[in-house]
Order: C-alpha cells, then sequence, then structure tokens
C-alpha cells in the first residue's frame, strides 16, 4: 500500500548526493506513489543519474529543465504538475527520516485543510557537535499564531511538510525569481490561509547544512531578501529576527540525535 502522494525532490549538481536522496525516499515505510524529480538544469551528471533511478522504478518521474529557473520557479512547477492529491518536497542532498510518511499521513488524516510536520535534524557533516534537532511547534503549534511567530522566526520552521496540492495552491504555491527564503514566504503565505498545523510527533528531514550553496550567502544578502519576503506578504517593518530565548527552543543532545538517526534512519552516525 502507498499513499496518494507526491515526492517532490529538486536538484541542481547534487550527482554526489541524489542517489542517497531518492533512496531516502523509496525506503519509507510508507511508500510515496509519485516521486518527481525536477532537476534544474545541471551540468555534472546529475542527469545521467535521475535517468538510471528512473530507469530503475516505476515511481520515479523525471523533469529536466532546459535551462536554470531557479530553486523556487523548479520546485513550484513540479509540485503544480503533481499527480497526486497530497505533496511534500525534499531538496536534493537532504534525507527523509525513514517514518516520514507514515507519521505524517497519519497526523494528517487525509484533510485539506491542514499541514503536517515533524521534527527536523540539522546535521553538519564534519562537525557533528553543531548538530540538533529542532521542534517547529513552538512556532506553528497554534495556528492562531502562526503567521505571526513565523515572521518573526520565533523558532524552528517547519521543513518539507505533507499537505493537499490544493492548498498549496490556495496558498499561491513559491514566488518565482526569489534566490533565497522562498520556503518561509512560502510558509507565511500557507499560515496566512489559516490552515491548521498538525505535528506528526517523529522525525521528518535530515537537513544537510552546508558551508556552501544558496544559504551560504553573505549576511547582506540574506538580509535583503529576508525584508523582501516579509513585505510580500504585507509586513513593512523590520520584525526581530529570533525572538525565542535559547532555553525555549528545542534541541536534543548529539547522543540523542544519533539514537534518534538510528531510530528512524537505520544509518550509521560516525563521531
Amino acid at each position: 500500500m502507498s499513499a496518494p502522494v507526491t515526492c517532490v525532490i529538486t536538484c541542481y549538481n547534487d550527482a554526489e548526493t541524489l542517489e542517497a536522496t531518492v533512496g531516502s525516499v523509496l525506503r519509507q515505510s510508507l511508500p510515496v506513489s509519485e516521486i518527481i524529480l525536477a532537476d534544474d538544469g545541471s551540468t555534472d551528471g546529475t542527469r545521467d543519474l535521475i535517468a538510471a533511478l528512473a530507469r530503475d522504478s516505476d515511481t520515479i518521474t523525471p523533469v529536466l529543465r532546459d535551462r536554470n529557473l531557479g530553486v523556487a520557479a523548479n520546485r513550484d512547477l513540479a509540485i503544480r504538475a503533481a499527480a497526486q492529491p497530497f505533496v511534500t518536497h525534499l531538496d536534493g542532498d537532504d534525507l527523509f527520516a525513514r517514518d516520514k510518511i507514515a507519521t505524517e499521513w497519519r497526523a494528517l488524516n487525509g484533510r485539506h485543510d491542514a499541514v503536517a510536520y515533524s521534527l527536523v535534524a540539522r546535521v553538519w557533516p564534519g562537525k557533528f557537535w553543531r548538530t540538533r534537532v529542532l521542534d517547529p511547534a513552538e512556532t506553528v503549534g497554534d495556528a492562531t499564531t502562526a503567521f505571526d511567530r513565523l515572521v518573526a522566526r520565533a523558532g524552528a520552521i517547519p521543513r518539507d511538510m505533507l499537505l493537499s496540492k490544493a492548498l498549496f495552491e490556495e496558498a499561491g504555491g513559491f514566488t518565482h525569481g526569489m534566490p533565497l527564503y522562498e520556503d518561509w514566504e512560502f510558509k507565511m503565505r500557507l499560515a496566512q490561509t489559516g490552515a491548521d498545523w498538525v505535528h506528526s510527533g517523529g522525525l521528518g528531514t535530515i537537513y544537510m547544512q552546508h558551508d556552501k550553496g544558496l544559504s551560504s550567502a553573505d549576511r547582506a544578502r540574506h538580509a535583503e531578501w529576508k525584508e523582501k519576503a516579509r513585505r510580500t506578504v504585507g509586513c513593512h517593518d523590520t520584525v526581530p529576527h529570533r525572538v525565542a530565548s535559547r532555553a525555549g527552543r528545542a534541541r536534543r543532545s548529539v547522543m540523542g540525535l544519533v539514537r534518534l538517526l538510528r531510530h528512524h534512519q537505520g544509518i550509521r552516525v560516525a563521531l
């Protein structure tokens, strides 16, 4: 049995990591019905890998862009092309915990007016001491305050949630042309719909934090696109970056994380 879910995996020059990413979705305890691999004009052999993966699995649908559209447009168009009524997504260098789909599908309970989310493991390869498990519940646990707390970035931000395609479209999808914070801007608009946010109680995404790529852009560029994201949702005043106290942010010890990853993903973590 599979869930009526499309998982969109977006990639750009992710030849070294994509196979593991796709494998983490194919090995879900509750499989998805469709995986869209949306490549944004890679030049490093990613497309050859996608072709090989698609030959091995009928679940995989390759989408190869003729030119680089940017992360927001690539992801948005792929989700809109999904064949299933529920959607989730994953970057081409991250992983899903083994029960991610099962726990979020159970939490969502078929609702089209809710968003299912999970704990997020933020992993720094080679810097295990910086690894954390974050709980977005402090940010979106109350639908009446989720928007304000998302705007303020008042805690952990949900990643790669499970929701209906109809709700994704109602919220407007991802804004094309945004090189940074396109996911945060979408989540703020999602909160404006009044949707309920339901916690799966488990681990969802294993987010691989790198010292390169979009997330490593300089501070001035980050500040510029944060402000643009706030303005697109009608917030014209600068909001303090983090208002939650350090003690209020849900974090677990490194050894606790290792146990959690081994339980959910069945992988070895070298310290």
